[in-house]
């Protein structure tokens, strides 16, 4: 959508576009970027966003098929509450990806927020992306159109 901002990150040569009424932040060397939705009113507490790691495999041969089974193990033992509720393989940047939906319960600040996750991950030139989005239960519909395009969107060169 041309209301979209572009980012291009020339470390580990890729590029995504993002709402441009979303907050773009830059983080740290594994945590690429981070985006947050807009706050809907005054009593919005949580605000959807997507983020993004970025790690470099030292095992060329690595595919997310071999790590499938570590991950779901990670979540179920980390994540309060959690509940898988799919896993899919799809082609992303020209590469075999895993998409994870789950639910779990989060807490910061003394409120506990039911919270609905969408992960993919997948292994393109030898470095792994992680993008994440990461909604209250009741808001993850509403922004899940537009989260898949910015998902679409990142292009590794």
């Amino acid at each position: 959508p041309a209301d979209w901002a572009l980012y291009t990150d020339t470390a580990y040569h890729f590029s995504v576009r993002y709402p441009s009424d979303w907050e773009f932040k830059l983080k740290n060397t594994n945590t690429r970027f981070f985006i947050t939705s807009y706050n809907e009113n005054e009593a919005d507490k949580f605000r959807e966003n997507i983020n993004c790691i970025v790690r470099v495999m030292d095992d060329k041969a690595f595919t997310i098929k071999m790590a499938e089974d570590a991950i779901k193990k990670s979540l179920s033992e980390k994540l309060q509450d959690y509940q898988l509720l799919r896993t899919e393989y799809l082609t992303w940047n020209n590469s075999e990806t895993l998409e994870i939906e789950y639910t779990c319960t989060q807490t910061a600040n003394d409120i506990t927020y039911s919270i609905h996750m969408l992960q993919r991950m997948g292994v393109v030139k030898g470095t792994l992306f992680t993008l994440t989005y990461t909604a209250e239960q009741k808001s993850f519909s509403k922004y899940i159109d537009t989260v898949k395009k910015v998902l679409q969107s990142l292009k590794v060169k």
